[in-house]
């Protein structure tokens, strides 16, 4: 049987521990990313959910719902919405 010297298995330890390392934040890197696509799908669904049931128009108000009043964003800019 061969031995290692101290050397040759804090070598070995240290690359173990380097594959490993690497393994979980590519791991971590991946189901970050996929959740984060998920995200995005799912607020851009509430997105076109909401421009279809009010007749392609964003809130007046991002804080408060139905406060009435505010701006309102459009393809044309910025407008002033009377309340």
């Amino acid at each position: 049987m061969r031995r290692f010297g101290p050397r040759t298995l804090f070598v070995l330890i240290t690359v173990c521990a380097c594959v490993l390392g690497l393994g979980v934040y590519v791991v971590r890197s991946i189901d970050s990313s996929v959740r984060n696509m998920y995200a995005v799908w799912w607020v851009g669904s509430m997105m076109v959910e909401h421009l279809e049931h009010n007749e392609d128009q964003w809130p007046t108000c991002w804080g408060r719902r139905g406060s009435g009043g505010g701006q309102l964003l459009t393809l044309d800019g910025l407008v002033r919405v009377k309340s």
